[in-house]
């Protein structure tokens, strides 16, 4: 029963088989809950994962008589509803590639970022933002050095700024 606690921890049964439960008990035996798509396919994956020293017996169970399989519904209405969604999810992004597809979305965002780029290559190379950029440069590379020289001053022990004339000037 350890192996095939683990075997079902790392999730290896394939999607046509889900374990609902596994009840260990003290002595030689124990039992699982399965979904399974046919007795047949839980026999064989058992027969083949499971430790060859087990014995399997899969048999149906007759749910209208069990008690204590809430959980279990519980777990089954989960997994369809989880099933549902996803398959609504999908079907919405397909609808979403649809109408992209025919607004031509991606072919407009492409002519749009064109224009962007074709008016700020123009705003760069006018003349006036030119001059400006050249007055910002000018100006950070003045407070730079400002900044250096009232460093150094600090460094020699001289009051911060004392003979250096204010930035930009």
């Amino acid at each position: 029963m350890i192996a095939l606690t683990d075997l079902v921890r790392k999730k290896s049964p394939p999607p046509s088989l889900k374990c609902r439960a596994i009840l260990p008990t003290s002595g030689s035996r124990s039992a699982s809950l399965w979904d399974a798509d046919s007795l047949e396919s839980l026999q064989a994956w058992l027969d083949e994962h499971v430790d060859m020293d087990c014995a399997h017996d899969v048999a149906p169970v007759q749910e209208e008589f069990a008690v204590g399989l809430a959980d279990v519904s519980r777990a089954r209405a989960v997994d369809a509803t989880a099933a549902r969604a996803a398959a609504a999810g999908g079907k919405a992004v397909d609808a979403a590639r649809d109408v992209a597809e025919r607004l031509k979305v991606g072919e407009r965002a492409a002519a749009v970022g064109e224009k962007v780029g074709a008016v700020a290559t123009a705003a760069l190379e006018d003349e006036r933002v030119v001059r400006a950029r050249a007055r910002a440069g000018a100006a950070a590379a003045g407070a730079w050095g400002w900044a250096k020289a009232a460093a150094s001053g600090l460094a020699r022990g001289d009051a911060p700024g004392r003979d250096l004339p204010p930035p930009g000037r």
